[in-house]
């Protein structure tokens, strides 16, 4: 945000270029993270953005899951998160950190603002902050025929 709290420049282009880009994967990605010991995991999850939210250079995606998943426990001791899948012309991939979201109030509140189709539950939401993220426009399954668009810069 800027010091009169407006948008630095370019941050809805970016929520919004981003969401079109998550929108065309189907919303769901490969999000990796680690395990209590260390170790990598990788799980495909449903993603959602919310294009009225955007309060610095930084877009939100938001994961829901159930209360009690490991997930969760994973991303509070080590919050470093990567979403990663394909497009229709490439693929998609971006790096941040997570916050959860356990508190039945704030999480229902959040599941009916960025996707109100879906019937509230009991859930928790992972909120992944993203300061990076890539799209590969692939041509061919020729070596270097492909461009990367820099969405977001780490």
């Amino acid at each position: 945000m800027t010091s009169d709290g407006g948008l630095q420049e370019g941050a809805l282009g970016t929520a919004l270029t981003l969401g079109a880009v998550l929108d065309e994967g189907g919303a769901v990605l490969l999000m990796t993270s680690r395990d209590l010991e260390g170790a990598l995991r990788t799980r495909p999850v449903s993603v959602f953005w919310d294009t009225k939210e955007v309060d610095g250079p930084a877009p939100r995606v938001y994961v829901f899951t159930s209360i009690g998943a490991r997930k969760a426990d994973e991303l509070e001791a080590n919050p470093e998160v990567t979403l990663g899948g394909p497009l229709a012309d490439g693929w998609f991939a971006g790096g941040g950190a997570a916050t959860v979201v356990r508190s039945p109030e704030e999480s229902n509140a959040i599941v009916e603002r960025v996707a109100p189709d879906i019937p509230v539950a009991r859930v928790t939401v992972l909120i992944l902050t993203l300061n990076e993220a890539r799209r590969w426009i692939v041509r061919s399954s020729h070596p270097f025929d492909n461009d990367v668009e820099q969405l977001l810069a780490g």
